[in-house]
Parts: C-alpha cells; sequence; structure tokens
C-alpha cells in the first residue's frame, strides 16, 4: 500500500512527538517531531478527574510528595502540579496546526464521548487515526464515527516480558498473529493495526494487507529494528527517534523502486 498522507511505502510517526529529543507528549517533542520531519504525530489520551483528556500515557503519576495517584483521579490542575509540560489535547492541535495527521492512543475505556466530541470540534474525523487495546473502545468510537480510522493496538506483551522470557514468547506470538488478528481486526472494527515490531512476521503483514487494513510497528528505535521493520513492509513505523528513521527510510526508498513506479 501506498500512503495517503506521504505517498511513500512506509510513513514514520513520532511516537509521542520526539522523545530522544525531549520529555514524551511535551510541547518541545512534538516540536521536534515536526522539525525532522514526521508523517504523523502520535499522542496518548487519559481523562482526568474534571474531564480534560491530558496527554499522558501512564495510567498513575507521582505528585510532588512522593505518593503515585491514577490519572483519573486528579484535576487537570493537580496534574499540572505533578507534570509541569502537561498538555491536553486542544494543545497539541493548536501545536500541530495541521502540519501532520494525528494518531491520538486512548489508553482506556470509558471516556470514548469526551474523544468524540475533541474530534468533531477540530474536524479531524477525515486525517487523524485513534488506535487503542480496548475492542469496546474501538466499538464505541466505530458507532459515533462510521468514517473515522480506527486501530487496534497489540502485540505488547513482546516488548514488555522479561528480557529472557521475550525470545520463546515472541516465538508463540509470531506463531499465531497472523490467524487471530484478522478475525480481531474485524471485531474491533478497527481500519489498522499497530503491533510491537518484535511481533511481526511477513506472513502477520501480508494476512492483514489481504484482509484491506494497514499494519503500524511500534515502537522502532535503533537503526537495526528500523531496517528490519522497513524490510517488512509495513505502512508506517512509530517511533522515539523519528529523525533516524526518517534517514533509514529515505535510504530505504531510494533502493526499492516502488511497485507504482
Amino acid at each position: 500500500m501506498v500512503s495517503q498522507v506521504s505517498g511513500r511505502q512506509t510513513d514514520v510517526v513520532g511516537h509521542r512527538g520526539a522523545p530522544a529529543f525531549a520529555r514524551a507528549n511535551s510541547e518541545a517533542s512534538f516540536r521536534a517531531a515536526l522539525e525532522v520531519g514526521v508523517d504523523r504525530v502520535e499522542c496518548d489520551v487519559r481523562l482526568s478527574a474534571d474531564g480534560a483528556l491530558v496527554l499522558v500515557h501512564d495510567a498513575t503519576v507521582e505528585m510532588p510528595d512522593g505518593t503515585p495517584n491514577a490519572i483519573g483521579s486528579l484535576t487537570h490542575a493537580q496534574l499540572r502540579d505533578a507534570i509541569p509540560s502537561l498538555l491536553v489535547l486542544d494543545d497539541l492541535v493548536e501545536i500541530v496546526g495541521g502540519q501532520a495527521p494525528l494518531m491520538v492512543d486512548v489508553k482506556g475505556p470509558g471516556y470514548e464521548a469526551e474523544v468524540a466530541a475533541a474530534i468533531r470540534r477540530h474536524r479531524l474525523a477525515e486525517t487523524a487515526s485513534v488506535p487503542s487495546t480496548w475492542v469496546v473502545t474501538l466499538r464505541r468510537l466505530r458507532a459515533a464515527f462510521p468514517g473515522l480510522r480506527l486501530g487496534l493496538s497489540t502485540g505488547h506483551i513482546v516488548g514488555g516480558a522479561p528480557h529472557a522470557l521475550r525470545p520463546a514468547i515472541g516465538t508463540t506470538v509470531r506463531a499465531v498473529l497472523p490467524k487471530l488478528i484478522p478475525v480481531a481486526l474485524a471485531a474491533a472494527r478497527a481500519d489498522e493495526l499497530m503491533v510491537h515490531h518484535r511481533a511481526v512476521t511477513p506472513a502477520l503483514v501480508d494476512a492483514v494487507h489481504r484482509a484491506g487494513k494497514k499494519v503500524n510497528l511500534f515502537t522502532v528505535d535503533s537503526e537495526e529494528d528500523i531496517r528490519r521493520a522497513l524490510a517488512l513492509g509495513p505502512d508506517s513505523i512509530i517511533s522515539n527517534h523519528p529523525d533516524r528513521a526518517i534517514v533509514l527510510r529515505d535510504e530505504y526508498d531510494a533502493r526499492i523502486p516502488s511497485p507504482n513506479g
């Protein structure tokens, strides 16, 4: 498939901006991603206690006094005390200013209505993609926006497993995903797969593409991993080092002729 965003075989997505340059999900990180020329900008979204769509990855945050608290139990102001660089989704839309489409990762269920309202308010339905690990969230968003691009995120177990167990877990996951994922995508009513790069095989990419869906690999950072990921033929790679990924992607494109000439 050729990207409708970049016209290339593989887009480069800035994972929470460009954390290699600045704190993830911060204004500096997102501006760095735009500066290096990403094709898409990815962010994480959670809901604060007072209804703000805050850009935070983890479910908890350490407060100034050292105690951990759930993101959803704190107000926007309290979260700002704990995370001075904290942004809300409205901030990111203003920062990006239409320079690149957004990939808005919804980190949990229960606030689909707030996400849908923000998408409507900013008229993002035709350009944004919205991934989640939660099938119920994707189905609710599909009901709200029949044409919205949704992504099912999976394969985290491969990257999160203890190092000694990763080879065995990776082998098992890679063996079963090509059969399971097309069914899972249909059940979630998703258009795209977001999957850990170590869980991917050519068979999985082929199965997803044959189902008419797109494949996005996360989080691909080292030169070795980026080169391997590009060779698999995904629709995008999501990276903390988008500058490196762009250079290697462009080198790869220069060596491999496009099927469209």
